[in-house]
């Protein structure tokens, strides 16, 4: 469960949801019982987890990451659920009608200083989306 809470899966997040309320599987469980809950699914099972994916009671937003480029060579890093959020988010918060965005892997690794991270990680810092991961000047040659 913590992995998929993690990874922000959310068919997987209801998928499991499903199976511990209905007692199908335990905390504890191990993949072996999982496998065995998954290849039992019935077609009601499968109505009741696509319901809970839509209604979404547990608030699960996949966050991605993305970056609009707002001057020549000068990129926002923004944390949104989707493009339009991403693009918005740039909008009010700065005030820049962003030229293009483009989405990253959440997983994306790069240097911080002396160290590595990915947003995934840097995501995790964060109280509230969307939000700004940071900026980023590319070297412009002319």
């Amino acid at each position: 469960m913590k992995e998929a809470i993690r990874d922000e899966a959310a068919s997987l997040i209801y998928t499991l949801h499903y199976f511990l309320s209905a007692g199908r599987i335990r905390r504890d469980s191990t993949m072996d019982e999982l496998e065995a809950a998954m290849e039992s699914v019935a077609e009601e099972d499968t109505r009741a987890i696509t319901r809970l994916v839509e209604e979404n009671p547990l608030k699960v937003c996949e966050i991605r990451v993305f970056s609009l480029k707002i001057g020549q060579g000068r990129f926002a890093l923004v944390f949104a659920a989707n493009e339009e959020e991403a693009k918005s988010f740039v909008r009010h918060k700065y005030g820049i009608e962003p030229k293009n965005c483009f989405q990253y892997p959440i997983d994306f690794p790069m240097s911080m200083g002396n160290r590595f991270t990915t947003f995934r990680e840097m995501a995790r810092a964060k109280n509230s989306f969307p939000s700004l991961a940071g900026f980023y000047q590319k070297e412009v040659r002319e």
